[in-house]
């Protein structure tokens, strides 16, 4: 089950649970561009068991996803549910967070 969230509620979440995960599905060039503070990147078309593997630490860990438009982190979002990651969020599109943006690679 994918689960939809709001700007408000993902900044709680990382905020509240060091082991929180944000992930920025977009490609790495324009992640390179700008990108949400804390983010990292993973881009949609990576996401395989693999990598995953290598990304998350367990099927438990909270993982929120986005992008630019909210396509691509929507089908973020389902394949990681297809996987079996328990806490996958989708944050849609990273227009509009207010919380801080970083520019270039970190």
């Amino acid at each position: 089950m994918i689960k939809k969230i709001n700007f408000k509620s993902a900044k709680e979440l990382l905020d509240s649970n060091p082991s929180a995960l944000l992930f920025d599905v977009r490609e790495e060039e324009e992640f390179a561009v700008k990108h949400a503070d804390g983010a990292v990147p993973f881009p949609v078309d990576t996401i395989d068991e693999a990598e995953a593997r290598f990304m998350i630490p367990s099927k438990q860990t909270p993982v929120t996803v986005y992008c630019r438009t909210g396509n691509r982190s929507e089908l973020a979002s389902k394949k990681l549910d297809a996987l079996g990651y328990e806490n996958v969020f989708d944050l849609g599109s990273m227009v509009g967070w207010p919380y801080g943006m970083a520019y270039g690679t970190i």
